[in-house]
């Protein structure tokens, strides 16, 4: 089993973990040059670089040209005229045709044969698409019309701004920078692009319109509007070849691109478009496309592979390396860091390096790896197949280098981190070859260190160093009580891979520092009571006491009972209510498994003062105790209060209700006799608290005075036709919020469905949990 979060124990982890300088900076694909390092490793002997074959050029490409709207609009005829003479392909004398090209996406490296119209070239083998460039088609049909698809590309964006004033007075059409490749080359999207496109076509009056679409996005000058998304397109289109292993076209993308990048800054800077923009007549401009630091490296990087291709290294070939010995194994799978491909989850989000298979293969092999790893680490210049970036719509990308694949492998094998992200877009890659050279310091010295010392052991001898901070203590202390069937793997991100072995029904994994519990001068127990009291704050503590728990339940019981109290009293003025009482969760948990029979009471008394608002989305760390108790006692009374009338708590859905609130409603409380009865009796509440607005067959949006959300209706309903407005009532929002729970297996409800379909489900959900 794989898992990737921040628990609150693997987020003290990663901020316990050795800081390299700190940035805040948005990374771009770039690579770094050779860190001088004492390395065994000899550099990587050059390969020749492949003779790419360009795609042809279109044969009016340096044919004069004119517009009509010169006397008119002169900077819009001039910008198109220049960004075509730098290379933007030329469709004028081209058949106009449909066509089906491979784009990219950047979550997966894409590839899929993507249907479209564009201008095909003779010999049918290439054609100009609607970003401006070249692709190699795989297929080409009919006959198209430009003008006919216009007109289809206005009816449709007119009837949706149309809709768009009417739900929103005063609203203005502006259309943020776009990334998505098939986004550029769809007959359907209103771009800068398909504005030089038509202009140059000579189709005057559709290239006005299209700029008019835009909105006030089209309200700068022409020439940064329009060389950016072809830029872009370039570089995206690279990007996502270079993701999926089409080096030819990754090569094709970024050939122009160091050369011509310096000439568009100088273009931008002439016009100064920045400076205007700032009204700071003395400011430094921007470049025109910043995304496009570091391109050179990345057309080196495509063409270094496109001249010695590789046999792929997957499961069957890393399973043949085991006849080899060993130090000419891991060369092998060292030299395979250039195939990692592991692919980002989330936005913001993380690359899980250390779930690739080569990676996983080369923490297998231990400390044997550890000093080609460094090595490599140190000196290697080649990226991965990897790609972070913070938001899928925002420009800017980061090829992961190969030392960071190296990196994660060291801090599996040493089971340490020497790298702390600042943030979910941070990483190793992004901080340089200056940041790189530090966290490699510190892999030297920890390794110099620690070389042949068991791993319980160097935490232990951690626990009992006066001179180390709490940090490593509670780093020391959580590594000792991990379950043996689970593998922690640092990361370069914010983000820890987890792993864990399945275990047999009823088997308990035992932990991983078991084997100190013969040390008796001093004990772990003894060192974990001294250093609890030196934690620094609540979080630090919170997660001690949790391993002490874990290590020593007896003796650290009474230590956890003192913890839980003061930090209930701390509560109130506490600036992190929401991390807080997550800790009160857990502390409690632990208590009451250990038998403190005061435990539970404390609880209750706490969290009937609390308001939602303070828990926000630590909702499953606060009410923890109660879906393990649900029967005792003190948790039935807290819980009465909690969900009675008068509560703040209650009801999880209204008109002014915040969209987290409901977040109560994927706990599993269904076993609290007071929040099963309020929960019955609210599915029956019929009150209007808002509206449920049809986008499509397959997209709705959510409404109350409390938040808006879009939410997606899958299946596609073919019922569903857009422009339709139900009621949405508190019995619609609570079960639709109870629909969607992990696990669940009640009856299904959807907030779109017919009222009385929707009435159906309900009376179905009520006795489902009635019987729960």
């Amino acid at each position: 089993m794989v898992r990737r979060a921040l628990t609150l124990s693997s987020f003290l982890l990663l901020t316990c973990a050795h800081a390299a300088p700190t940035s805040n900076t948005v990374p771009v694909a770039k690579t770094v040059a050779p860190a001088p390092a004492a390395s065994t490793l000899v550099a990587l002997p050059a390969r020749p670089m492949v003779e790419h074959v360009a795609y042809p050029e279109s044969p009016s490409q340096q044919a004069s040209w004119t517009s009509l709207l010169v006397t008119t609009n002169a900077p819009l005829v001039v910008a198109t005229s220049k960004v075509f003479e730098q290379g933007m392909a030329d469709p004028r004398k081209l058949r106009y045709r449909e066509i089906e090209i491979a784009t990219g996406d950047v979550w997966s490296g894409g590839g899929a044969a993507t249907k479209t119209h564009g201008w095909v070239l003779a010999g049918e083998e290439y054609a100009v698409a609607w970003n401006g460039l070249v692709y190699r088609v795989k297929s080409s049909g009919a006959p198209a019309d430009v003008r006919a698809d216009m007109t289809a590309l206005f009816a449709a964006d007119d009837a949706l701004t149309k809709q768009q004033i009417q739900e929103n007075p005063g609203w203005t059409p502006h259309r943020f920078p776009a990334t998505d490749e098939a986004f550029f080359t769809s007959t359907l999207s209103v771009t800068p692009l398909k504005v030089a496109l038509l202009l140059r076509l000579g189709e005057d009056k559709l290239a006005v319109r299209m700029l008019n679409a835009l909105g006030e996005s089209g309200h700068g000058d022409p020439y940064h509007l329009i060389v950016q998304d072809w830029l872009w397109s370039l570089y995206e289109r690279g990007i996502t070849a270079h993701m999926r292993g089409d080096d030819d076209l990754a090569i094709e993308s970024f050939r122009t691109l160091p050369a011509l990048s310096p000439r568009v800054d100088a273009e931008c800077d002439a016009r100064k478009v920045d400076r205007e923009q700032r009204n700071d007549p003395g400011h430094a401009p921007v470049p025109c496309a910043s995304f496009l630091d570091g391109v050179g490296d990345l057309l080196a990087e495509a063409q270094r592979r496109a001249s010695a291709p590789v046999a792929k290294l997957d499961d069957t070939a890393i399973a043949a390396l085991s006849s080899l010995p060993q130090a000419k194994r891991i060369q092998v799978l060292i030299d395979g860091l250039d195939q990692v491909a592991e692919r980002q989850w989330g936005q913001p989000g993380g690359v899980p390096l250390g779930q690739d298979r080569i990676v996983q293969a080369l923490i297998h092999e231990g400390e044997a790896a550890v000093e080609p790893l460094i090595a490599t680490f140190e000196s290697d210049t080649r990226l991965t197949r990897s790609v972070q970036f913070w938001r899928d719509f925002a420009r800017s990308r980061s090829v992961l280098a190969v030392y960071e694949a190296a990196y994660v492998a060291l801090s599996g094998i040493l089971d340490a981190s020497f790298f702390q992200a600042v943030s979910t877009g941070d990483h190793l890659t992004a901080r340089g070859i200056e940041g790189r050279r530090v966290v490699a310091a510190k892999i030297r010295e920890h390794w110099a260190k620690w070389k042949g010392v068991p791993l319980d052991e160097r935490f232990y001898r951690t626990l009992l160093d006066d001179t180390a901070t709490p940090s490593q203590w509670l780093v020391a202390a959580t590594e000792i009580t991990q379950p043996s069937n689970v593998q922690v793997i640092p990361s370069s991100n914010v983000f820890q891979t987890m792993t864990s072995t399945q275990l047999a029904a009823g088997q308990k994994p035992s932990l991983k520092g078991e084997g100190l519990r013969t040390h008796a001068a001093p004990s772990v127990s003894s060192l974990l009571e001294r250093r609890l009291s030196a934690m620094p704050d609540t979080r630090h503590a919170c997660t001690f006491a949790q391993a002490f728990s874990a290590w020593d339940a007896h003796v650290a019981l009474p230590h956890v009972a003192t913890l839980a109290r003061t930090t209930v009293a701390k509560f109130a003025t506490s600036t992190d209510k929401g991390f807080v009482g997550g800790c009160i969760g857990a502390l409690t948990l632990v208590r009451a498994d250990g038998g403190d029979s005061g435990a539970l009471a404390d609880y209750g008394n706490w969290i009937v003062g609390t308001k939602p608002e303070d828990g926000e989305y630590n909702l499953e760390q606060w009410f923890a105790p109660m879906v393990a108790h649900p029967s005792e006692p003190e948790i039935a009374a807290s819980a009465s209060t909690l969900f009675g009338a008068s509560s703040p708590w209650v009801p999880f859905a209204s008109a002014k209700a915040s969209f987290t609130r409901e977040r109560i409603l994927v706990i599993d409380l269904w076993k609290v006799d007071a929040f099963r009865a309020h929960v019955i009796a609210e599915l029956a509440d019929k009150k209007k608290i808002g509206t449920v607005r049809v986008k499509s067959e397959s997209s709705i949006e959510v409404k109350t005075d409390g938040f808006t959300s879009g939410q997606g209706a899958y299946p596609p309903d073919p019922r569903l036709r857009a422009g339709q407005t139900f009621d949405l009532r508190v019995c619609d929002q609570y079960a639709a919020a109870i629909a969607t729970q992990s696990g669940y297996t009640g009856p299904a409800f959807r907030v779109f469905w017919p009222q009385a379909d929707r009435d159906r489900a309900l009376g179905d959900m009520i006795a489902w949990i009635a019987k729960r």
